[in-house]
């Protein structure tokens, strides 16, 4: 993970910049956009677990999609 919008979903669900992403709804993910292609496929509303890997320990972390934002620069103000 590089960067978390402040309020999203990610960030409600407890995931931080720094985090690796293991899985996403018991499905491995190999690499960003592998996991971009697992989320588009979950309908808006659902809560996942996201399994990862953060200071040397695997966590999961339930996380609920939503809507991505039609201007996604807006999602990550300063």
């Amino acid at each position: 993970v590089i960067m978390v919008a402040p309020d999203g979903p990610a960030d409600k669900g407890g995931i931080k910049d720094g985090d690796f992403i293991l899985s996403v709804d018991s499905q491995t993910v190999a690499n960003s956009q592998e996991f971009r292609h697992i989320v588009a496929d979950i309908s808006p509303g659902t809560t996942i677990p996201i399994e990862l890997y953060r200071d040397g320990e695997t966590m999961v972390m339930s996380v609920k999609i939503i809507l991505q934002p039609e201007n996604m620069s807006g999602a990550f103000r300063p």
